[in-house]
């Protein structure tokens, strides 16, 4: 994000286990956490976001998600990164009440930056999704590409589209085999699921619409 476009993000969501600390637990994540993941070498770059979810699977709704940007192959980069998790936890470098943690790795398959915007994202529009049909995977992921990716970049505010499928070694059967962010210029994503919904209900859909089987979308505010 942030005018980069990476091979490969690790998205990370998390929650504090006490509201009474999460001024103190917020500060850690952004002042030692991510600092500490960056000075691994793995991941270039990371931004933070606020969650609300609007839950399509069996997922835990954490509050938090965080987004590593690597140029690593994002398995092998996840794998750099833990080679120094633990002297974080031996010298008292992860906070306490960390919680409800998951960790998910993804190589970008298509991205789309329109020209005629520029910026820093405000909002995110996260929306994993899963192909029911297995045998329509070219076609579920042509529609997604140059069908739905053009909808994004007509959509106005949408800053960029991205697309990256789920590289991680222990992937379980309620977690998206796809994700698709949608970078905004403002904090509010509402009016862009707005004209995404009304755009798709009158697209030529295809085949590959009919694989599309949404796990959840997340609308998010940056923090960080």
């Amino acid at each position: 994000m942030d005018g980069r476009t990476p091979q490969g993000i690790l998205v990370v969501f998390s929650s504090c286990s006490d509201p009474a600390k999460e001024k103190d637990f917020n500060r850690w994540y952004d002042e030692t956490h991510i600092p500490d993941v960056l000075g691994t070498g793995a991941y270039q770059a990371a931004t933070r976001w606020t969650i609300d979810w609007e839950l399509f699977g069996d997922q835990v709704q954490t509050k938090y998600l965080c987004i590593y940007e690597t140029d690593m192959e994002p398995t092998a980069a996840s794998a750099k990164m833990r080679q120094s998790a633990a002297d974080w936890v031996t010298h008292g470098r992860m906070h306490p009440n960390l919680a409800d943690t998951k960790s998910l790795q993804f190589t970008r398959i298509f991205t789309t930056i329109p020209e005629r915007v520029s910026g820093s994202p405000k909002g995110l529009l996260f929306v994993g999704m899963n192909n029911k049909e297995p045998s329509l995977d070219r076609e579920f992921n042509d529609w997604y590409n140059r069908v739905h990716g053009a909808d994004y970049m007509e959509t106005p505010g949408v800053l960029g589209y991205h697309r990256y499928k789920n590289v991680s070694t222990t992937r379980g059967p309620t977690e998206p085999e796809y994700l698709g962010l949608a970078e905004a210029e403002a904090e509010d994503v509402g009016p862009i699921v707005s004209h995404i919904q009304s755009t798709t209900m009158k697209a030529d859909h295809g085949p590959g619409f009919d694989a599309v089987d949404r796990v959840y979308r997340l609308r998010c505010s940056r923090i960080f």
